[in-house]
Formats: C-alpha cells, sequence, structure tokens
C-alpha cells in the first residue's frame, strides 16, 4: 500500500475499515440472537438505540472541533486550537452526566424502561459511548495530518476486541446481556488510549489543560453543533415524512420497498463519505488561509469522485441488485427492483454531492445556511411526496423524483448563498481526460459482466459476488490515475 499516493491509501483504509464493521455487526448480532434470544436481542437494540443518542451527539460535536481545530491551527493559534480539543472532552463528560442523570430519573418514574435490561447496562453503555466520542476527539490529530491509515487501524483493532469479548463472555462464561455492556467499554478504551497517544505523536502542538477551559468556546461549539444537528433533522424529515406519506395512501408492499429503498440508499452514501472525510481537511485548512481556489479544487475533486464511483453504484444495483436481494432475503425479497436500487444509488450521488458543500460550507462558515436550506427542502420533498400519493400519481414519481430532485435542487441553492469570489468552478476540464479513461474501464467492466452473466446464469453466493467483483476494476484504475496525476498544491503546516 506505501506504493499508493495517500489519498489512495486513506480511501483504501476507510473502506477496509467499512467493511470489518459491517461484518463484525452481522456477526454479533447473529451471536446475540442465538445465545440470548430474540426477545432479549430486542431489549439490548433498544438499550443500544437510547445510547445513540449520545452517539449523534458526540459525532457532531466532534465534528465541529476537527472543523475549528483544522483551521485555527493552519492560521498559527495552537493555543486556541488546544482549547477546542480541551473544551470538546470537557462538554462531552458534561453531556455524558446529563444523560445518565436523564436516564436515570426516568427509569426511576418507570416499572420497567427496559425488559429484561439491567439499568446499570444502560449507564454502562453511556459511559462507554461517551468514552468512544472522546477517542473520535482526539482523532483530530489524524484529521489535521490527514493520516487516516492507522485511523482506520485503531477502529478496526477496536471492533475485533468487541466481538472477542462478546463472543467469549457470551460463549464461556454466564455474563448474559452484560456482555454486551463490558465489550463495549473494552472496545472504547481500546480507542480512547490509542487515539490518545496517536494525537500526542501526530499533532504535538496539541496540549490538553484544564486550564484552557473557556465557556465562550463551548458556547461557540454548541451554537455550531445547533446548527449542524438542524441537518440531521432535514435528513430525519426527509425519510420519515418520505415513509410516512407510502404508508398512509400506499399499501404495504410498497413501503417495504421503498424502506429497502433507503437502506441501499443510506450503503451507497456511507461509502461515498469516504471521499468527504478524506477532503474535508484541505478544504478547510485552505479556507481557514484564505485561499479559496485550492478549496474549491478539492471541492471539485470530491464532487467528481463522488460522480464518479456513485455511477459504479448505480451500474451495479441495476445490474445485481435485484439478485443480490433475492439471494439475501430469499422467498421475501421483493420483484422488480433493479430500477428502485439503481435510483437509490442516484439518490446517494446527490446527497453526497451536498455532504461535500455541506463541508465547504461549515469550513466558510456558513454552517446555518446549510441547515436552514436543507430543512427547507426536506419540507417541500414531503409536501410533494404527499400530493403526489394522495392523487395517486405512479410510484416512482410518488417518492424517487422529488427525493433526487429536491437534493440537486438543495445543492444549487447552497451555492447561492456563498459569496461568488470564494466559490467558482474553473478546473472541471481537468477531469475530461480522467473521465475518459475512467468511463473506458467502466465499458471494460460493463463487458466482463456481461461475459460472466452468460458463462454462469445461475443466480448464488459465488457467482453474484464474481460478476459484482468487476466493477471494482475502475476504482483499481482511479487509484493508478491519482499516482501520476500531478496533485493539488498542498497548504500543509503553514499560513500565509
Amino acid at each position: 500500500m506505501s506504493l499508493l499516493p495517500p489519498k489512495a491509501r486513506n480511501i483504501i483504509s476507510s473502506y477496509g475499515r467499512q467493511l470489518v464493521s459491517a461484518v463484525v455487526g452481522l456477526m454479533a448480532t447473529r451471536l446475540l440472537i442465538r445465545k440470548l434470544g430474540l426477545d432479549t436481542y430486542g431489549g439490548v437494540y433498544f438499550l443500544l438505540q437510547l445510547g445513540a443518542l449520545v452517539d449523534i451527539f458526540g459525532n457532531t460535536l466532534t465534528g465541529a472541533t476537527a472543523r475549528f481545530t483544522t483551521q485555527t491551527v493552519a492560521q498559527g493559534e495552537t493555543q486556541k486550537a488546544s482549547g477546542y480539543l480541551s473544551n470538546t472532552l470537557v462538554s462531552l463528560l458534561g453531556f455524558g452526566l446529563v444523560a445518565l442523570i436523564v436516564f436515570n430519573t426516568f427509569a426511576y418514574f418507570s416499572a420497567s424502561p427496559v425488559q429484561n435490561i439491567p439499568l446499570a447496562l444502560l449507564n454502562l453503555v453511556v459511559i462507554a459511548l461517551v468514552m468512544t466520542s472522546m477517542s473520535n476527539a482526539l482523532a483530530v490529530g489524524n484529521f489535521l495530518r490527514e493520516e487516516f491509515v492507522s485511523r482506520a487501524g485503531v477502529q478496526i483493532a477496536a471492533n475485533l476486541l468487541y466481538l472477542g469479548v462478546l463472543f467469549g463472555m457470551l460463549m464461556f462464561s454466564d455474563f448474559g446481556v452484560w456482555a454486551v455492556g463490558w465489550a463495549n467499554l473494552a472496545s472504547a478504551t481500546l480507542a480512547l488510549v490509542a487515539f490518545y497517544y496517536l494525537c500526542r505523536k501526530l499533532a504535538p502542538e496539541l496540549k490538553l489543560s484544564l486550564r484552557l477551559i473557556s465557556w465562550s468556546q463551548i458556547l461557540e461549539l454548541g451554537k455550531f453543533v445547533g446548527w449542524m444537528l438542524l441537518t440531521y433533522c432535514a435528513i430525519y424529515i426527509t425519510r420519515s415524512g418520505t415513509l410516512m406519506a407510502v404508508q398512509r395512501f400506499g399499501t404495504p408492499a410498497e413501503l417495504g420497498r421503498f424502506a429497502l429503498f433507503f437502506q441501499v440508499s443510506l450503503l451507497v452514501l456511507t461509502a461515498l463519505q469516504t471521499f468527504s472525510l478524506v477532503t474535508a481537511p484541505a478544504i478547510y485548512r485552505c479556507l481557514a488561509i484564505g485561499n479559496n481556489t485550492e478549496a474549491t479544487a478539492h471541492l471539485e475533486s470530491f464532487l467528481f469522485e463522488t460522480t464518479l464511483f456513485g455511477s459504479f453504484a448505480v451500474l451495479g444495483l441495476w445490474l445485481e441488485g435485484e439478485n443480490i436481494l433475492q439471494l439475501w432475503l430469499g422467498a421475501a425479497a421483493p420483484h422488480g427492483m433493479s430500477v428502485l436500487l439503481a435510483s437509490a444509488g442516484l439518490l446517494a450521488i446527490t446527497m453526497g454531492w451536498s455532504t461535500g458543500l455541506s463541508v465547504y460550507l461549515a469550513g466558510y462558515g456558513h454552517v446555518r445556511n446549510y441547515g436552514i436550506v436543507a430543512v427547507s427542502v426536506s419540507l417541500a420533498v414531503v409536501g410533494a411526496a404527499f400530493y403526489l400519493m394522495a392523487t395517486g400519481r405512479n410510484s416512482m414519481t410518488q417518492c424517487v423524483i422529488p427525493l433526487i430532485v429536491g437534493e440537486i435542487g438543495k445543492c444549487l441553492l447552497i451555492t447561492q448563498v456563498i459569496d461568488r469570489p470564494a466559490f467558482a468552478f474553473s478546473r472541471l476540464g481537468r477531469y475530461f481526460k480522467k473521465s475518459a479513461v475512467i468511463l473506458g474501464l467502466i465499458a471494460v467492466a460493463a463487458l466482463l459482466w456481461w461475459c460472466l452473466h452468460k458463462m454462469a446464469s445461475p443466480n448464488n453466493w459465488p457467482v453474484v459476488v464474481l460478476r459484482s467483483v468487476v466493477f471494482a476494476l475502475p476504482l483499481a484504475g482511479y487509484f493508478l490515475s491519482l499516482a501520476k496525476s500531478k496533485p493539488i498544491r498542498s497548504t500543509r503546516g503553514k499560513a500565509t
């Protein structure tokens, strides 16, 4: 992997982390259901969802910390950057304490908040999640240096430790549901210690001290987090509102199809957001020192990669998505899903565009504008879905088209709230040659898929996986092009 350029290494390691996380999640779910039973697993899942409220706040706050810390370091204000990190850790501890008080108060007045799940286990899970959020905040050292390989390595090790502890406690002891809490705590402890070490090694200029605690910085972070949470609300409004429209005016079968549509779209979007993760540090740093031209160039690169690899996903979902569903769900799999699955990929591409633009706006200080635009568009999309469903339009028109058009409209509106001199695409032409090469690879991949489809028509896992692998060939081609192309001029470590 050392022969690859840093960006390719970051992308590959991030995808590896996502793959391991997905496999560990599936194996842990199977283990919990087999050893604890479906009823107890339902209680455990509900408990983890309660804890996820802490996780959402933690992820949002650490995202804000990455932005403020990166920009202040780029401007040479290392003490201020250290203050942001110190205040983030204190805020996470405070929020965790408040969450524990709220959950315990609720349990005190409720006879049975979670059936068969002790309250002390909820407290243990909340503590573990707070520790995980603190480790994510300390990962700002990796973010600053754009070094995501070691970050992915720590997260993979933490996932494997979680699975190992869970397996050992369930298979060789009688811990029962407590295994979930201790496995989460062990994983969080490993991540916290490892990221603290990496932060000290990669970003020695960042110091942690109680003397840096400042209410003004805590309020600044809180205000930023509040507007970022508004964007999460917009996503929830869009998905829940659209499903409510289908549930109100459609059939149960249509509701199930669109639930799968959103699940697939979320999976593709999660994969595409890897490009946002590895591009965000450069965008934040360039905007902090006033280098808007390079910041826009990095954004262009992200939009190109999102469109390119999202197109691979659309093609794969169109050709193989329904086969995968049938192998996964068996007789319960819905038929005629090819177009809907491909549309899920298209929605993920448009949502990926708005993700990149949100990073640019956050770096430019317009996160409030993004939140307002996102909520406004979400309400319009849900209104359109209700109208189309109520008037009996075609199912594709009912939900899919308003969703995709709404995301495109959001992107266009977002570009209007940024000052034009600071945001102007001017380098798209330099991607045409690269696009032609990649399109050629896509054509080769499609030809290989057609040959494999003719030679191995039965649908079983080995055949479907083999046919799907061909869509990864353009990914290798793109990484090779990164190694040979001239990188965008770096501003790492210097303020001008």
